[in-house]
């Protein structure tokens, strides 16, 4: 394999401080890693950043100033897990202060015969929004396995950068694997060698879940305007949640957030059913929406 151009799975910037809750979101992660917190004011409290590493949020007694997100893997990279988000940091007046950095993501590329690497791989954490007191992502995980890995590019898993004078996200982890090592480029991160161990693959694309249909119209998972749909019912309506490679035994539940940006209702879903083959499976909940503008969180926890 040689790589020659950019591989991007790096976190993305916290959002900047904004009187607009609409754009009070999490920084997006890179693909295996964690988003960031977001910010809040005297109103509404700030987020910590996603993942088992996450920066704790800003608050009062803390002058407001959430903390860096910190790599929460291991220097094998199994089970390989991508960076931790920063904590959003806390206004002490109306705008809702910076979010907090997303985690880099996390990358395994394996070859049987060689890796060149005089391109980019980014797995780097995320910065904060720059104007007050967020934390920087975590720098997520890069894992090469070849009988040989050479190239004089740069491979990057560094933290993100906080606010000016608060705190940057930790480093993540470069593992280079072979039997022939002779890159000479550029490694920002943690850097650990060794010769290759043995892959351990999933056998199973990774988990998710969606919001499919709303009171029987097809929803976009990526829409490109807002709002995805116009209710014009005060009386509840069918929300379908299709999931894929999560099982049937988790627990899962919708929050619908008011026009402000706070959590309006919770509502637990009915037990996942109606699998098909390939484990996609749906549940249904009756909601009553809002007045005004909402948006809708699904979280899902499940035990292995």
């Amino acid at each position: 394999m040689d790589i020659e151009g950019t591989i991007d799975s790096s976190g993305g910037m916290g959002a900047r401080q904004s009187t607009n809750p609409f754009l009070r979101v999490p920084a997006v992660p890179g693909s295996g890693g964690y988003g960031g917190g977001v910010g809040g004011n005297n109103v509404q409290a700030a987020f910590p950043g996603n993942g088992p590493g996450g920066g704790a949020e800003g608050t009062l007694s803390n002058g407001g100033i959430g903390r860096g997100g910190t790599f929460s893997g291991n220097q094998f990279l199994i089970p390989l897990v991508g960076g931790s988000g920063g904590g959003g940091g806390l206004n002490a007046f109306p705008p809702f202060c910076d979010g907090g950095g997303a985690g880099g993501g996390a990358l395994l590329i394996a070859s049987s015969s060689q890796i060149v690497v005089n391109g980019r791989i980014d797995a780097g954490g995320g910065a904060a929004g720059e104007f007050c007191g967020a934390g920087g992502g975590s720098g997520g995980a890069v894992r090469l396995v070849s009988n040989t890995i050479s190239g004089a590019g740069g491979i990057n898993a560094s933290g993100g950068t906080g606010c000016s004078a608060c705190f940057a996200g930790g480093p993540g982890i470069v593992r280079l694997e072979a039997t022939s090592l002779s890159f000479v480029g550029s490694v920002q991160g943690t850097l650990t060698e060794s010769t290759p161990f043995p892959l351990l693959l999933p056998t199973a694309g990774p988990p998710f879940a969606k919001v499919i249909s709303i009171n029987g119209v097809a929803i976009n998972p990526n829409p490109a305007t807002f709002p995805d749909i116009t209710v014009n019912t005060t009386s509840a309506i069918p929300v379908v949640i299709q999931t894929h490679n999560i099982p049937t035994t988790a627990t899962i539940n919708l929050t619908i957030l008011d026009e402000n940006g706070v959590a309006d209702t919770v509502i637990a879903a009915p037990p996942l059913g109606s699998c098909d083959p390939d484990n996609f499976c749906t549940t249904t909940l009756n909601v009553i929406f809002p007045f005004g503008a909402s948006r809708g969180l699904t979280k899902v926890t499940w035990t292995q």
